[in-house]
């Protein structure tokens, strides 16, 4: 997981609301909404490769070689991820086009890359900068929830802990599953349960 963020330098979130992105709080960074857009400006540091010049430092003394030698050089990119939940407007992507990424492009001529995804298609880089909080809830941001009705989480990692995400599904029983995880968050001050699954033997039976 730390080799893919070693290139991170900084990481800038924001969020649909209304006509506007407005700057999403660091400490909503890795929950997401159904019904919601976002965007994360990644800044990655990317090292200079240069060729030193051989015979040039065969002409000098050592003392001088030390002396003009200097550390790498280092330079950096942009990277724009916008995210786009299952039940957003398509209208949150025309309103990043024509506001955010000119900002940016201003900014950052020449260094950068806008990357467009939709829930559940989301890049592996973009993914491992939330270190497997990666949190899918139902509805928008700023719905007032119903602190007294249970929700119920399905937790799924598509082979790959990298992938890791918890979804938000509906609180049925049915939808239970022996061979994947689960997480029921109950009334506020309650706590959660986890829901481990118990996948079954060729014999139908649970091991």
């Amino acid at each position: 997981m730390e080799e893919w963020n070693e290139d991170l330098d900084g990481m800038e979130g924001f969020v649909l609301e209304g006509k506007k992105f407005a700057r999403l709080p660091e400490e909503e960074f890795g929950h997401f909404h159904t019904q919601d857009c976002y965007v994360f400006l990644c800044r990655y540091w990317v090292p200079v490769e240069y060729e030193a010049d051989e015979e040039k430092k065969k002409g000098e003394g050592p003392g001088e070689a030390e002396e003009e030698e200097k550390p790498p050089e280092e330079d950096f990119q942009c990277v724009v991820y916008f995210w786009q939940g299952r039940e957003a407007s398509n209208m949150g992507w025309l309103t990043f086009t024509f506001s955010l990424q000119k900002k940016f492009e201003s900014l950052f001529p020449g260094k950068l890359e806008v990357v467009r995804m939709t829930q559940q298609q989301e890049n592996p880089k973009f993914l491992s900068h939330f270190k497997r909080k990666f949190i899918i809830h139902k509805g928008k941001r700023k719905a007032k929830a119903d602190s007294l009705q249970p929700s119920l989480y399905h937790v799924r990692t598509n082979g790959s802990a990298l992938c890791t995400r918890c979804i938000q599904i509906g609180t049925d029983a049915s939808l239970l599953n022996s061979e994947f995880c689960f997480i029921l968050k109950v009334s506020a001050g309650a706590g959660a349960a986890r829901l481990a699954g118990c996948p079954l033997t060729e014999g139908g039976s649970s091991s």
